[in-house]
């Protein structure tokens, strides 16, 4: 059974506060969404990589994405539940998937690979791989945190 890869690029960036898409933004010389998919394609071939988009994505940024994949373009929904179902429609075979979010570039090649192998050994029907995160930053001041 193939085993795919959707990177899901059709957020609108609301929180970015930007005047464009995050993801064509630049890094380094570099857009973010580059950094994502150099990291699958080091694990993926072309092949088995799909993208999902934004329906009034630029010709300029669709040509940057189409060095990633050799699959169309999926336009996404209006979420990204939405988006995901796109990708899930248009395949016509019964596979795995691997999803991720294309504004998280600092994704690990070896967790990726670990996940494929876990995928493609069918020992479990779902693998999702966290981080405890907080969205705060404390401060320690006189031996206390604020």
């Amino acid at each position: 059974m193939n085993t795919y890869c959707v990177i899901l690029a059709a957020g609108n960036s609301f929180r970015f506060k930007g005047s464009r898409n995050k993801l064509f933004y630049e890094i380094n010389n570099t857009p973010l969404v580059v950094y994502t998919l150099k990291t699958f394609t080091s694990v993926f071939t072309k092949d088995k990589i799909f993208i999902v988009v934004n329906k009034g994505i630029s010709k300029q940024n669709i040509k940057l994405l189409n060095n990633y994949t050799n699959n169309d373009l999926i336009i996404g929904g209006k979420t990204r539940i939405e988006s995901l179902k796109n990708f899930i429609t248009s395949l016509n075979e019964k596979c795995n998937i691997l999803i991720h979010d294309a504004a998280r570039p600092n994704v690990n090649q070896v967790l990726i690979k670990k996940i494929k192998k876990e995928i493609e050994l069918m020992r479990y029907d779902a693998v999702i791989p966290f981080l405890e995160i907080t969205d705060s930053l404390k401060i320690k001041i006189n031996n206390k945190y604020k």
